[in-house]
């Protein structure tokens, strides 16, 4: 039977003509209003169809809008940051493309377990102690659920990744210079573009990873020292963040990387201690801030505590659906709060045993042991066939590994620290887009390795 349906490249013609038909009456009605309001309608038009020739561009953007989604943008009924923004951009370009080309859908890996973290988050806000504070919450969660299905979709090989990484890394560096350049404050910490310390120190640490990884992939003497300086910016700006929790991600993360090189382990640390001995020199009482801090006694630590235990007594008495999808800080509601009511939680595992249950936060881990479990597979077959494939292994098994080791100060990370919806949510989906691109890389070259020898025999 013949293929009635029309090819890509019309069906994007056809849908590129309708859309322009549509806008054309908004566009002479906007003329008349705002000339500068039909110039920034114009161009968004203009890059909408650019990403819709090229979608990877809009997974792109939603990457930067996510590490500088701090800044707002007022649109009369909300504040929207960059990465909501971004995320607007990227799923009508998503839609576009699956209209476009029908087949070949791309899904992650354990897709099954993310479902029903999703399902479980919905049944939990319903029964909750107060469902109407978690709608919002919801949607917005709802709206990243999506966005990973859209980045998984349109990721499709590892160069794509590689320039992902070099992104985060350039913007994380973009932080560490503001962060180092603007005021701080009264507490002696760098709060930079996000205000907020612990924060900062996230978006930082993202980065460090890949722009350390970058070094070795070098040859050139000037690369290598431009590279250098970028990596000390960076971890001066994460120490004067004095965020513990980004300490220990990234203390956990570093051990990981180096567990196999004494080489590279000796070179981190003589890097830190000359991190660490430049601010000695230049700021005194900056460091005993830092020892005072890694102390960890305070009110700080205390108030940290009593989340935790309200918490934990949350999920004891309430198991299955804790206190409500998005209503943590309603926890007073469902048991007796005696110190720290209405505060967020401090721990993304813990945080969403008590408030969607411990059967979403299940679905959720094992849908991370997915991933991990194909990093693992995936790195194994590389590793098998690094030398016969050479430089395009070597690209695959680079962006694995710096993806693999900042999973793991991402993980470590959120024992300490709530979910921040789009930083958390992108890496999620782009831990998932790495898992099944090499995956299906080297499926694809298997199959085709097969075809050969059927041909040849």
């Amino acid at each position: 039977m013949a293929n009635i349906l029309p090819s890509p490249i019309k069906r994007r013609r056809w849908l590129i003509t309708f859309l322009l038909m549509c806008c054309a009456p908004i566009i002479g009605y906007m003329v008349t209003l705002s000339p500068l309001l039909i110039l920034a309608a114009g161009l968004a038009i203009f890059a909408g169809i650019c990403m819709l020739f090229k979608p990877i561009i809009a997974v792109y953007l939603l990457v930067i809008g996510t590490a500088f989604d701090s800044i707002n943008v007022s649109v009369g009924f909300a504040l929207l940051g960059m990465g909501d923004l971004a995320a607007f951009a990227l799923l009508p370009v998503w839609l576009a493309h699956r209209l476009i080309r029908l087949k070949d859908l791309q899904w992650p890996i354990g897709t099954h377990f993310l479902v029903a973290y999703f399902v479980l988050c919905a049944a939990s806000m319903l029964v909750g102690v107060e469902p109407a504070r978690g709608y919002t919450t919801f949607v917005r969660s709802a709206f990243c659920v999506v966005s990973l299905f859209a980045i998984v979709d349109l990721i499709r090989d590892s160069e794509q990744l590689e320039n992902i990484l070099l992104l985060i890394a350039g913007c994380a560096f973009l932080h560490a210079v503001f962060g180092l350049s603007m005021p701080m404050a009264a507490t002696g910490r760098i709060g930079g573009l996000e205000n907020q310390p612990n924060l900062l120190g996230a978006k930082i640490a993202f980065g460090l990873f890949p722009m350390a990884a970058l070094y070795f992939r070098q040859r050139g003497a000037l690369k290598r020292l431009l590279i250098s300086a970028a990596v000390l910016t960076m971890m001066a700006a994460i120490i004067l963040t004095i965020s513990r929790g980004t300490y220990i991600g990234v203390l956990a993360g570093i051990l990981f990387w180096l567990r196999r090189s004494p080489r590279l382990m000796f070179l981190m640390a003589a890097v830190s201690a000359l991190t660490f001995f430049s601010l000695d020199r230049i700021t005194e009482n900056r460091v005993e801030r830092i020892e005072k801090r890694l102390a960890f006694d305070g009110t700080s630590v205390t108030n940290r505590g009593a989340v935790a235990k309200n918490a934990l007594r949350v999920v004891a008495q309430h198991p299955v659906f804790g206190v409500g999808f998005g209503q943590f800080t309603q926890l007073d509601e469902a048991i007796d709060v005696t110190a720290e009511a209405g505060r967020g939680g401090h721990s993304f595992y813990l945080s969403t045993a008590a408030s969607a249950g411990l059967p979403a936060l299940f679905a959720f881990l094992l849908f991370a042991l997915s991933q991990i479990r194909q990093f693992g597979a995936n790195r194994i077959t590389l590793m098998k066939d690094l030398n016969r494939q050479g430089p395009t292994n070597e690209r695959k098994l680079w962006v694995l590994n710096v993806f693999q080791i900042m999973l793991v100060f991402h993980g470590v990370h959120l024992v300490v620290r709530g979910s921040q919806r789009w930083m958390d949510w992108v890496m999620f989906s782009l831990y998932a887009a790495t898992a099944v691109v090499i995956k299906h890389s080297w499926r694809e070259r298997e199959a085709e390795t097969d075809t050969r020898r059927a041909k040849s025999s």
